[in-house]
């Protein structure tokens, strides 16, 4: 089984977004089938539009996306990031103390569950991003535990540029989903989705970040 919850939210009070729900209902269509129409990951999405995305909602998703075991277990998320206490995933309820889920917590997660789930991916678009993967305590030091890989839209210091009504972040995920990324078999990995994004940027400012423990291998196709 290969479960994904995607998340995307353009409807903050005071302070909108564009392009999330669209890169939220992008990615779902092509995580859902592969490209020869099989089935692929069973996705559960959230969009702002559609109901309040708050801190309970997705703090109660994200211990239901990693509760079971898995093949494959898959986080998207798009809407705005805080560079606050190690990085925060920021929701509709935010306030000034308390703005949403740490990215330390979602690690916390991941690390439980990648006992039981084979691999797990996490995709940020949102500033400030890169901090996810690493201690709050020790912001120098990487602490993925095995299985698991992250790819977030920049660095800890970076905002995530948004461009035509889709993160600039996520478009280039999808194009590379839709066979820039694909090997000469037509799979594709999540560091060959990197390595896309990275070449594809160029002199880009906004960088992109990929992580992942190299104790156990992740050639995972997604």
């Amino acid at each position: 089984m290969r479960k994904a919850l995607v998340i995307g939210i353009n409807e903050y009070p005071g302070c909108p977004l564009a392009g999330c729900e669209n890169d939220a209902s992008r990615i779902t269509g092509l995580l859902h089938r592969h490209y020869d129409d099989a089935p692929n990951f069973e996705c559960q999405t959230h969009l702002s539009s559609r109901e309040q995305i708050t801190r309970d909602l997705l703090r109660q998703s994200l211990q239901r996306l990693f509760g079971d075991p898995a093949d494959a277990a898959l986080f998207y998320f798009a809407g705005h990031g805080s560079s606050n206490r190690g990085g925060i995933l920021v929701t509709v309820d935010y306030t000034q103390h308390d703005e949403g889920i740490p990215m330390e917590e979602v690690l916390a997660l991941s690390r439980d569950a990648s006992k039981y789930i084979k691999e797990i991916f996490i995709v940020l678009d949102c500033c400030y991003s890169g901090y996810s993967g690493r201690s709050w305590l020790a912001p120098d030091i990487d602490v993925l535990p095995p299985g698991v890989s992250i790819l977030t839209a920049s660095s800890s210091k970076q905002t995530a540029a948004e461009k035509g009504g889709s993160g600039v972040f996520t478009s280039l995920v999808c194009d590379a989903l839709e066979g820039g990324a694909a090997d000469v078999l037509g799979n594709v990995t999540a560091a060959r989705v990197y390595a896309y994004l990275d070449q594809t940027l160029g002199a880009f400012d906004q960088r992109p970040h990929f992580k992942a423990n190299l104790s156990k291998l992740l050639g995972s196709t997604l």
